[in-house]
C-alpha cells in the first residue's frame, strides 16, 4: 500500500465496489480506523458479486449469518471485537451471489437473473442460446411485433416471478430463480422458434397474441417446475395442456397447434353492422373460418373454438 496511509488515523472509511479490492488491501486500510476523537469509528462498503474479492467479501460479510442483522465478531488473530452488518438490498444481492456460487457465469446471470440491471427487451434469445442458428431472427421478429403493437409482452425478460401457494408467497433462492429463468426462456424459445418460419402466413395480430401467450405459458410451467405450483385448473394454460396431451415443460407439435389456434381465436374480431355494433355470433363464425384458413378442419375449428373461445 502507498506510504501515505501508514501514519493516517481515520474515523470513517468508505469502499465502493469492495469486491474489486483484495482482502489485504481492505484489512490494511481499516487498520487505520484509529482516530483519537469521539466520533464513532465505522466502515461502510458497497459491492456487487464477482471480482477479485468475491470470495473473501462473501466469507466476511455474508457467511457469518442472516442479512440485515448485526453480528458480533471476534477476529481470530488479533482478538479484536467488532460488529458487522450485511444489508442485502432486500436479499437481491444475496440471491445473485447464491446463483453465482452455484456456478452460473456472470454473463448468464446478467441476462437471466430476475433482479439484475437488465430490463425487459434487453434480454435476447441470441445471447441466451449462445448464438443458436435462427435466434437473432426470432429476436428481430419479436422486436418488430413489439414496435408495431406498442406492447413488449412478447419479449423475453428477467422479471421476478410472483409465486403463491394457498395464499402464501413462495420465496425462491438465488439458484431457484436461475432455474426458473432458464426454464422459462428455454420453453418460450421452443414455442416461438417453431412459429417464426411460418409467421408470415397468419395475421400480425395472431402472431402477437401467440408470442405473448408463449411468454405467459413458459412462465407458468417454469413456476410449476421450480416451486411445484401448477396452473389453476380452469386456466387457459391447463385447457391448452389437456387438449394437447402434455404436461410440465414438454413442447410438442400438438401443443404448438393448440396455442396457434388460441392465438387466432383471441385475435379475431366480430363483424360490425352499419352503426358499428358487433353482429351477434360473428366473432365465432369469423374465428372458425380463420382457423380453417390456417389449416384446421371444420370439426377441429369448432371444437377448438368451444374450448378456447
Amino acid at each position: 500500500m502507498p506510504r501515505c496511509w501508514r501514519a493516517n488515523s481515520l474515523s470513517t472509511i468508505r469502499f465502493d465496489e469492495l469486491t474489486q479490492f483484495t482482502e489485504y488491501m481492505y484489512l490494511y486500510l481499516i487498520s487505520r480506523l484509529r482516530g483519537v476523537n469521539d466520533y464513532p469509528k465505522q466502515v461502510k462498503s458497497s459491492a456487487n458479486p464477482g471480482g477479485i474479492g468475491h470470495a473473501w467479501v462473501k466469507e466476511r460479510f455474508i457467511d457469518i449469518g442472516p442479512p440485515d442483522e448485526v453480528h458480533n465478531v471476534t477476529d481470530q488473530q488479533s482478538g479484536t471485537q467488532s460488529t458487522r452488518l450485511f444489508n442485502g438490498g432486500k436479499t437481491k444481492s444475496i440471491k445473485y451471489t447464491e446463483a453465482h456460487d452455484a456456478g452460473y457465469e456472470t454473463s448468464v446471470l446478467d441476462q437471466l437473473f430476475p433482479t439484475s440491471t437488465q430490463s425487459t427487451g434487453n434480454v435476447s434469445y441470441e445471447k441466451l442460446t449462445g448464438g443458436a442458428e435462427g435466434a437473432a431472427e426470432v429476436d428481430n421478429w419479436l422486436n418488430q411485433l413489439a414496435e408495431s403493437t406498442g406492447k413488449d409482452s412478447m419479449l423475453p425478460s428477467n422479471t421476478t416471478p410472483n409465486i403463491t401457494a394457498d395464499g402464501e408467497k413462495v420465496e425462491l433462492s438465488g439458484t431457484d430463480m436461475m432455474e426458473y429463468a432458464q426454464t422459462k426462456q428455454e420453453t418460450s424459445y421452443s414455442i416461438l422458434s417453431a412459429l417464426y418460419p411460418v409467421a408470415d402466413t397468419i395475421p400480425e395480430a395472431a402472431q402477437a397474441s401467440y408470442a405473448s401467450a408463449a411468454q405467459d405459458y413458459a412462465a407458468a410451467v417454469a413456476k410449476e417446475a421450480v416451486a411445484g405450483v401448477a396452473p389453476a385448473e380452469n386456466s387457459w394454460i391447463t385447457k391448452v395442456q389437456d387438449q394437447a396431451g402434455v404436461s410440465g415443460t414438454e413442447v410438442t407439435d400438438e401443443l404448438l397447434n393448440v396455442m396457434l389456434a388460441r392465438a387466432i381465436i383471441n385475435s379475431t374480431e366480430g363483424s360490425k353492422n352499419a352503426v358499428g355494433q358487433t353482429i351477434s355470433g360473428s366473432k365465432k363464425r369469423n374465428a372458425i373460418q380463420a382457423l380453417q384458413d390456417a389449416g384446421f378442419s371444420g370439426q377441429e375449428a369448432v371444437k377448438l373454438y368451444n374450448l378456447l373461445g
